[in-house]
């Protein structure tokens, strides 16, 4: 995971983790996935087997059905990429003048670009180390260019132009994060005060226990260590997440810790949990 400008090593995802269900746990490699696409640009059908798969059907999912925009922000507005579109479980575009369906995935450490042109029988799969980058697209392009006979297009530069500025957005955007939760004006609770149980009806559940003026907050089966940054506020860290989380700690009418706020992504809302009431044991005769 990049990490302060950096690749550095995180904890595999192991086998058999909840996290990794059919959305995006599929074990395979470069011949197999190369052999998939073989499927598509034949119609669906495969060498000594015949046809598995109908090609009008095959060829429907690869229609465009909505009109999307391409989800990696520093390839978009380029003129060499047009007409972004998503059909049944790939994304289509022009490149240069020709017709690509593709798609990507990614998960904590590693990740996938899979994409072919179906007029000129070409297909591509990039796999890389790293998640959320764009290397793997942009090896893709440059086989493309190669393939096209065309003057390769400069995506490097290009890129990291677009990724030093996206993280410099990153970084005022969690200074200007950091400098609203500092708050002098709010009297500041003990971090006693905020251990506990909370609930949301869809987030589920996180627990907080304190150490010192630090705190180790868990929601489901992830944990952050928290430290303060002013008043009731902390900024969480996780070793698989590249960029801090922020949670609130909020006081009901009588003035105690009744909720937490947490914003779990950069400009999005916080999700409130409310606070689960402790249940006193009842005396014993």
């Amino acid at each position: 995971m990049e990490r302060d400008g950096r690749a550095v090593r995180i904890p595999f995802m192991a086998e058999g983790e909840d996290a990794l269900s059919a959305a995006g746990w599929i074990h395979s490699s470069v011949m197999e996935m190369s052999t998939w696409l073989r499927l598509h640009l034949a119609g669906g059908a495969a060498p000594g087997v015949g046809q598995l798969v109908a090609a009008d059907r095959l060829a429907e999912t690869h229609t465009p059905q909505v009109v999307a925009p391409e989800p990696a922000p520093m390839f978009s507005a380029y003129p060499e990429l047009a007409y972004m579109t998503y059909g049944l479980g790939w994304r289509n575009a022009g490149y240069r003048g020709n017709r690509i369906v593709m798609h990507g995935g990614a998960i904590d450490g590693y990740c996938a670009h899979t994409s072919f042109m179906p007029e000129l029988g070409y297909g591509i799969v990039v796999l890389s180390n790293l998640d959320g980058q764009p290397a793997a697209q942009m090896v893709a392009y440059r086989i493309y260019d190669l393939l096209l006979g065309l003057e390769p297009i400069d995506w490097s530069t290009r890129i990291r132009t677009r990724t030093a500025e996206a993280r410099s957005a990153t970084e005022a955007s969690l200074a200007r994060a950091r400098a609203a939760r500092v708050d002098p004006d709010v009297a500041t609770e003990p971090v006693s005060a905020c251990v506990g149980r909370y609930r949301h009806p869809g987030y589920g559940d996180v627990s907080v226990t304190a150490a010192g003026d630090a705190i180790t907050l868990t929601h489901n089966t992830l944990l952050y260590a928290g430290s303060r940054l002013g008043a009731n506020a902390f900024e969480l860290a996780n070793a698989l997440i590249g960029r801090p989380r922020f949670v609130r700690f909020l006081l009901d009418a009588a003035g105690r810790v009744g909720a937490l706020a947490i914003q779990f992504e950069l400009g999005a809302e916080e999700i409130v949990f409310q606070r689960i009431p402790q249940v006193k044991p009842s005396p014993t005769k």
